[in-house]
């Protein structure tokens, strides 16, 4: 299933088939993925028609040829779909504050930051419009959650 971007504050949602894999390439089954601001730009001004959300995390369930580093199970994090942070902390870093990424695992490992209390909202896909309407509003949200699959 995806959230389809189909105008100006509106999605739906639909299922799409899997696409065949060429070299190089990632299946990921996306469990969780996260509302972005530029997420929100395209929402509100009804200009991007493609699938939002760039900041997810899933399992990798099929690989291209010559895919170096993608194992079949493999929990993933991605942002900007070039760079991938797997979950055993093979950090490959992003090109916005890269440099901080010591400092937040650090803050993590020791306790001092709570990441759970970042979340504000968790929605379920079919409830993406709700999503996004809930982190459009800076005073009700922090982080919103879209949960994709019922797994």
């Amino acid at each position: 299933k995806t959230a389809k971007y189909i105008s100006a504050r509106q999605f739906d949602v639909a299922d799409i088939p899997m696409p065949e894999l060429g070299e190089g390439e990632t299946a990921i089954k996306v469990e969780y993925c996260a509302i972005c601001g530029s997420d929100i730009h395209s929402f509100n001004d009804g200009t991007n028609t493609d699938v939002l959300g760039h900041e997810f995390l899933g399992t990798v369930v099929r690989v291209g040829s010559n895919t170096p580093k993608a194992e079949i199970g493999r929990r993933v994090v991605v942002n900007d779909l070039k760079r991938l942070a797997y979950k055993e902390v093979l950090w490959q870093g992003m090109y916005l504050f890269s440099y901080e990424y010591t400092a937040a695992l650090e803050m993590l490992r020791t306790g001092k930051l709570e990441i759970h209390s970042m979340v504000s909202h968790v929605f379920p896909l079919e409830r993406i419009n709700e999503a996004f309407e809930t982190q459009s509003d800076s005073q009700q949200s922090i982080k919103v959650i879209v949960k994709c699959n019922n797994d």
